[in-house]
Formats: structure tokens, C-alpha cells, sequence
């Protein structure tokens, strides 16, 4: 019998429920969390099946997020939802100085915190400034939260099953540009920080979210036209991060590309570049990022703003001394709406 096919926001919804019917302290939270969309569908089966478990609120991602938090630590476990990266940072008080810091304070008595907050993050069509931002780069700097991008489903799969039973609390970080990714559902259940999914000796790229996907479609093309092969690490967890596989990865590659859906600059590509060079130094690192300047609305902009297929192609090819000039290769981006 075939495995079925399933999608990025199908695996989100099955994940979610196969948890809630494990466990009736799982409830969901947050703005238009009923809404018609479901965030991208990813609620649909979830609803479907336990509607009185969803509570829809006002915009109040700081009351909300203080009065979830105080549920975790009273024993439930709330899925905090959030359509927006952006206004999760209204929220960033009880974050950082509640759900951060519940497990170290009152001398260690006072339990756990084991809240899971997700967002949905980057490009989606002429959003601007304050509508397509990710900070990963922010939140993988707190000493008592994971930090979860998935990128494919079985990502989201495991990145679920674990954060719904972890003591610790957990941030989900969803791109816009992946909730129709498929897959075939045989994949292992097993959790883990950052899986190989495309293994070569010529170049490797350390990157995740829709850099993983970004990634693929580039080192498809050069093995393609060039036969050059190239690894490709995904990063399921940015914190923890996954030291141990970056560095078996960096000591087999001469050349390395790091990529990130954010700033380059005092963020998680400055992160791993200092844990390869305090480790190698040898080794000829590239870093690709966003530009330090807020997101533009403008869809010409965007084209310029955001690292396109082409940009990675190009970095690519000069690491691996391949004269590519005359090649072109497609940057489309096809997300579809509505938010």
C-alpha cells in the first residue's frame, strides 16, 4: 500500500489533534482562530473535532499570552496561535520575563511552563514592514524556550509531538511559503534538532524554513547543469541548536554556505559562522540574508529585499568556482493569499 501524501498545513492540524484526543488539557487559543481560513487549514481538523477546546479572543496577545501562561504553569496546555509573527511581539513581556524564567525562579519550586506558542512568519504578497517579519533571531536568544521552524511535514510532525509533551515551553515559527509542501507520510517519528536532506562533498548549506527550500531547488539545478553534488543541513530547532551536526557537517566541506529568512547580520548566521571558525579554520564561509532595512510592500522591491533562487545560485557557483555567467535560473515565489 502507498503512504499517503500529505501537506505541510494537513500535518499541522493531524499532529495537533492526534495530541488533543491523547490529551484533554490541550486547548487553543488566540486571534480568528475560528476564522474561515483556519491559518491556511492548519486548524481545520482540530476544530472539526474538538470546537469547544478552541477560545477565540480579542486582540490581547499580552493579557492572552500572561493568562495561557498562567494555565501551563496550573497544569493545562495551551496552543497559543498567532496569524502574525509581528504582534507576538506585544506579547514579549510574559515571554521573557515570565515564560522564560518560570522554571529558575522561586528557588526552582514553582514547576513548568509548558506553553506552545506558534506564529506564521515571512514574504507573503506586498506585506511590508510589519506584516512578513520573523524573530527567530530574538526569541533563540531565551535560556528556557525551544525555538522550532519545521520545514517539511514530517518536521512539523515531530517538532508537535515533542513540544506538546515537553516540560519546557516552545515557539513554532510557520513561513507562509510552505503550508502547501508535501510529502509522502513514511517518515520516522523519532524527534530530532536538524536533519541532512540532501548529502554531497563539494559545497554544504546550513540554512531552514523556506531556506531549505530555497536550497533544494538551487542545488537540483547546479547538480543538474554541473554534476556538482551539495549537502544541505536543515535545521528543524535553532535552541537548541544542533552544534553536533553542524560541525560533522563543517569539518567534511571546504566551502559553506549559511542562509537565513532574516538580517544577517547578530543573528543565527553570525551564530554557527562563529561555531565553524572557533572550530576550523580553514574553512570558506558565505553568509546570505535579508538586507538591514525593514521589508518593503512594493512587489519590485521585494525582489530586490528578499534572496532570490538567483542570489544563492550565483554564491553558490562562485564557492564552487563554476563559471556560470550566462545562467538564469527561476526566482519565482508562489504564495497564494489570503494574509
Amino acid at each position: 500500500m502507498s503512504k499517503k501524501i500529505i501537506s505541510y498545513s494537513e500535518m499541522i492540524g493531524q499532529a495537533i489533534t492526534s495530541n488533543m484526543k491523547k490529551n484533554n488539557k490541550i486547548f487553543i487559543s488566540g486571534l480568528e482562530i475560528d476564522y474561515s481560513s483556519k491559518v491556511f487549514g492548519s486548524l481545520n481538523k482540530p476544530f472539526e473535532e474538538f470546537p469547544s477546546r478552541f477560545v477565540q479572543t480579542p486582540a490581547m496577545e499580552n493579557g492572552l499570552c500572561t493568562i495561557l501562561a498562567g494555565s501551563a504553569i496550573n497544569g493545562m496546555r495551551p496552543i497559543f496561535v498567532n496569524n502574525r509573527c509581528d504582534f507576538l511581539l506585544l506579547a514579549f513581556d510574559p515571554i521573557v520575563n515570565i515564560i522564560d524564567k518560570w522554571n529558575y525562579m522561586f528557588d526552582g519550586n514553582a514547576g513548568n511552563c509548558p506553553i506552545v506558542i506558534t506564529a506564521v512568519i515571512g514574504r507573503g504578497w506586498g506585506q511590508g514592514a510589519t506584516h512578513s517579519q520573523s524573530f527567530h533571531n530574538f526569541f533563540s536568544r531565551l535560556s528556557g524556550i525551544n525555538v522550532f521552524l519545521p520545514t517539511f511535514p514530517s518536521d512539523v510532525s515531530r517538532v508537535y509531538n515533542y513540544a506538546l509533551k515537553t516540560k519546557k515551553a516552545s515557539i513554532i515559527l510557520h513561513h507562509r511559503g510552505l503550508f502547501k509542501i508535501k510529502e509522502k507520510q513514511n517518515f520516522s517519528k523519532k524527534f530530532c534538532l536538524s536533519n541532512i536532506i540532501k548529502k554531497g562533498k563539494d559545497l554544504a548549506i546550513i540554512t531552514f524554513s523556506y531556506g531549505s527550500i530555497q536550497s533544494l531547488q538551487v542545488s537540483n539545478k547546479i547538480e543538474k547543469k554541473f554534476g556538482r553534488k551539495i549537502t544541505i543541513l536543515n535545521l528543524v530547532s535553532l535552541n537548541p541548536l544542533d552544534k553536533t551536526k553542524i560541525l560533522r557537517v563543517a569539518k567534511n566541506h571546504k566551502n559553506i554556505l549559511l542562509l537565513d529568512i532574516d538580517h544577517d547580520e547578530g543573528g543565527i548566521n553570525d551564530q554557527i559562522f562563529n561555531i565553524i571558525k572557533t572550530n576550523f579554520v580553514n574553512k570558506i564561509i558565505k553568509k546570505i540574508g535579508y538586507k538591514k532595512i525593514p521589508a518593503p510592500a512594493a512587489e519590485s522591491l521585494e525582489k530586490l529585499y528578499y534572496p532570490s533562487n538567483q542570489v544563492i545560485y550565483d554564491i553558490a557557483c562562485k564557492l564552487l568556482q563554476i563559471n556560470h555567467k550566462k545562467n538564469k535560473i527561476k526566482t519565482d515565489y508562489n504564495f497564494v493569499g489570503p494574509y
